[in-house]
């Protein structure tokens, strides 16, 4: 079984309301879950939420990823 930490980041504005949220299955941890911002310098600004996941079993099979907002 392989157990390399991969990560997923979407684009996201949590200013206008739109963002995401993740839910994992068993197998999966979720180690980091950050937002990088396209441009600091602008408030408002969008970018990406980011998370790094890491595969803990090989049972890991449904990810579901949901807008908020």
């Amino acid at each position: 079984m392989i157990k390399k930490p991969f990560t997923i980041q979407f684009p996201e504005n949590p200013v206008s309301g739109f963002s995401w949220n993740i839910a994992t299955s068993n197998g999966l941890q979720i180690t980091r879950d950050r937002f990088i911002p396209e441009d600091e310098e602008k408030t408002g600004s969008g970018g990406y939420r980011v998370w790094d996941i890491q595969v803990t079993t090989q049972q890991s099979k449904d990810n579901r990823y949901i807008p908020e907002g």
